[in-house]
């Protein structure tokens, strides 16, 4: 195999690659009413996460063991198989630690083994089509430097009717629709507890207050915020600055209320 068919090769395997994270991704993030900030930042998310780069390899590595073996007979229909045996496999451990039980793994084995088959017609299709080993893998990077650069909550979120009030130590709105992030700002010192409590009433039954998070003028997520009851949390500042409270919501529609004292 000289250079240049080594480097479609693997072209071809990496753009199987990212088709199948990309076809994981849009199927997982488009099957709960999304919206524009819930897409991106669970997308983010998902390409993130530690366990993608587990699972690209893991792919990459089966479909070359499978290239290597002389298939002499009944090619075809014996390399499908053995790309479904090798989505059933990659969920054997959930089996053997029994963190599944046997229907839960043919359940799950099934999903592998579509998936597998997916990155199987990808790696045929890229193998035909030349073009398509430059273009997904083009799409996937710009999606990364999309995602990594773009300020999600400030091009995802929208608000209608959104009416607020502000005092020293509470945080009140009103809207018809919410949907990404909104920022509550308060001044902290070194040492401080922030106690903060955070009441939602949802009138649509569609429609949610999400994840809670802290963020602050140093950084864009803090890690210093842990749960204190129901609907409760205790923040620590290590510097003086100003900190967010950072209310994420999904079409909801309702009330948002946040009452917070400083220890």
């Amino acid at each position: 195999m000289n250079k240049t068919s080594t480097f479609s090769y693997i072209l071809t395997k990496l753009t199987a690659t990212f088709f199948l994270l990309l076809l994981i991704s849009t199927l997982l993030l488009t099957t709960s009413q999304p919206t524009l900030y819930s897409f991106l930042a669970g997308l983010r998310e998902l390409l993130y996460f530690p366990f993608v780069p587990f699972l690209a390899v893991y792919a990459i590595f089966c479909s070359i063991c499978i290239d290597k073996l002389k298939l002499k007979t009944y090619t075809r229909l014996k390399t499908l198989l053995l790309y479904i045996f090798c989505g059933y496999l990659f969920f054997l451990p959930f089996l053997i630690f029994k963190e599944a039980d046997l229907i839960q793994f043919l359940f799950l084995g099934s999903i592998g083994a579509v998936c597998s088959l997916s990155f199987y017609l990808c790696t045929v299709i890229a193998t035909k089509f030349k073009w398509i080993q430059y273009f997904v893998p083009s799409i996937m990077f710009i999606i990364f430097i999309t995602i990594h650069l773009v300020d999600i909550a400030r091009v995802g979120t929208s608000k209608e009717q959104w009416v607020e009030t502000k005092t020293d130590n509470s945080f009140e709105a009103s809207f018809q629709h919410f949907s990404g992030e909104h920022k509550v700002p308060i001044e902290l010192k070194r040492g401080d507890i922030l106690e903060f409590t955070i009441e939602s009433q949802a009138e649509n039954s569609n429609g949610y207050i999400g994840d809670i998070k802290m963020a602050s003028e140093f950084q864009e997520e803090e890690n210093y915020l842990a749960p204190a009851g129901p609907n409760t949390y205790h923040f620590a500042a290590i510097k003086t600055g100003t900190y967010y409270i950072i209310v994420s919501g999904n079409q909801s529609k309702g009330k948002l209320k946040i009452d917070w004292n400083i220890k």
